[in-house]
């Protein structure tokens, strides 16, 4: 099946923004269950939906339309980030629908790890796009994709610790934070600063 783009700027941030909404609108039953009882919704369930969606679903296309749209607009036609979105949009609707009906599990988690290797693929390619160019904007947006990928290890190391040592570990935390860490402190925020210098 041959995807078509008429609007990749509109495309990706509709799917960005749909994204977003879905994160709140669960965001929002999360607080409504400590006021009344939601039936047939499980708390946690809700809890890594929301933040799955939120990180990989919203944030992720929202960052990755505005690094190429902004820093290398050519590439905006480019398949390779048509790609990206696509795929990224199909992860996206999977963890949805894994992480609401069964949490952390088979479904759930192979979805997710699309979203990794799909966040792998949009790397290899701008760091390929950009390798040329020596703008102290790009210079940075480079390092913004470094340390996605660097926070990736702690994803890896999640489930070899959970394996090896249990959840309850202090590591199966650390690896948690590591993760998050270096997408706000460090993808996020130096997306932030490749935007400022422009």
């Amino acid at each position: 099946m041959k995807f078509r783009f008429d609007n990749i700027h509109k495309v990706t941030f509709q799917v960005a923004f749909g994204f977003f909404l879905i994160a709140a609108l669960l965001g929002s039953i999360m607080r409504l269950i400590y006021i009344c009882d939601v039936p047939f919704l499980d708390y946690m369930h809700l809890l890594h939906t929301h933040s799955h969606l939120a990180m990989l679903g919203w944030g992720f296309t929202a960052l990755a339309g505005a690094l190429v749209f902004i820093i290398v607009p050519e590439q905006s036609t480019n398949k390779h980030f048509q790609n990206t979105i696509v795929v990224n949009t199909i992860a996206g609707i999977g963890m949805l629908i894994g992480f609401m009906y069964q949490g952390y599990g088979a479904f759930s988690i192979a979805f997710s790890t699309i979203h990794v290797f799909c966040s792998y693929y949009f790397a290899w390619h701008y760091i390929k796009w950009t390798r040329h160019t020596q703008d102290d904007s790009v210079y940075v947006s480079r390092w913004a994709v470094y340390w996605m990928l660097i926070s990736t290890l702690g994803i890896w190391a999640v489930p070899v610790v959970s394996i090896l040592l249990g959840k309850l570990h202090p590591l199966y935390f650390s690896s948690i934070q590591f993760f998050l860490h270096f997408q706000f402190n460090g993808q996020i925020h130096q997306n932030q600063r490749a935007m400022k210098q422009l």
